[in-house]
């Protein structure tokens, strides 16, 4: 990548999950063993909007660090 600018490369690190049952989204992040997590006690989100905020925040620094 550092050798062509041009190109992008996409790496997954965050899920969402809609559980129709229960009519709720919730929300996984990934550890560096690949595996997915549930990203906290409050990742249970009635609302998309919410949960996709909640990414951006990142009050525990899953995401971004």
């Amino acid at each position: 990548m550092f050798q062509n600018p041009g190109e992008t490369q996409a790496h997954a690190f965050a899920k969402i999950r809609w559980f129709k049952f229960r009519k709720m989204w919730k929300l996984y992040w990934m550890r560096a063993s690949g595996k997915w997590e549930l990203y906290a006690p409050e990742a249970y989100y009635f609302d998309l909007e919410k949960a996709l905020k909640a990414i951006a925040k990142d009050k525990h620094g899953c995401f971004f660090g």
